[in-house]
């Protein structure tokens, strides 16, 4: 009688481990989807003090599944998939925003295309700013782009009040805060890096005070 092949038994073991892999995700490992959940539209008025980034991701017929995470430099601020928004009041002054694709769960990993982009913005006090979360999928290739809606791009900043009326509106669970430090300790080593690659990217796109929208309290 034949003995199996171990090098075919060792393939076998191998690409069940990956299937396996890619339909169950790791169990260890945690999602930014935990820390999400639906809200009403929230105010586009900025808080006192500070300034307010709305961050759009429009529906679109392919990449909506794709979750965009969205980050202050090392700071979770939340994650999108097609459809949905966020808004972010923070600090003026000085932010670099980095997006990153979270592959995982039931999708897996695909090592193909652009996982992570970054914009620098420097944002003043009372004023809201819009930044498109772009992302696009063919085949097996996607892209990550976030792209601030400046005074020069006419087109986009006329689809911001249809963006704002359409949107299913995300928010962070106040929540587990153990659990949020946890994530964002685990996704540390990846963030610094897109923030490294963009301290060195000569032409990062970037959003000025002036950008913003005032906003006049009623």
């Amino acid at each position: 009688m034949s003995c199996p092949c171990p090098r075919r038994a060792c393939l076998t073991t191998l690409v069940l481990a990956t299937v396996a892999s890619l339909l169950c995700g790791c169990s260890s490992t945690i999602s930014g989807h935990e820390f999400m959940h639906r809200v009403d539209q929230p105010s586009m008025q900025a808080p006192p003090g500070k300034a307010l980034v709305i961050f759009h991701r429009p529906e679109k017929l392919v990449a909506g599944g794709l979750t965009f995470t969205v980050w202050d430099e090392e700071q979770f601020v939340g994650l999108t998939l097609g459809g949905q928004g966020l808004a972010y009041a923070c600090d003026a002054g000085q932010h670099t925003f980095v997006g990153r694709c979270e592959m995982s769960g039931h999708w897996g990993a695909i090592p193909f295309g652009e996982y992570t982009t970054a914009i620098d913005a420097t944002l003043e006090a009372g004023r809201v700013y819009d930044v498109y979360c772009e992302a696009h999928w063919k085949l097996v290739v996607h892209t990550v782009k976030l792209r601030p809606v400046t005074q020069s791009e006419e087109k986009l900043r006329r689809k911001v009040p249809g963006w704002i009326e359409d949107a299913k509106w995300q928010a962070m669970r106040p929540e587990s805060p153990e659990r949020l430090a946890a994530f964002e300790a685990q996704e540390r080593a990846t963030v610094q890096e897109a923030l490294a690659a963009a301290a060195a990217e000569a032409d990062l796109p970037r959003l000025s005070p002036e950008d913003g929208r005032p906003v006049e309290r009623r």
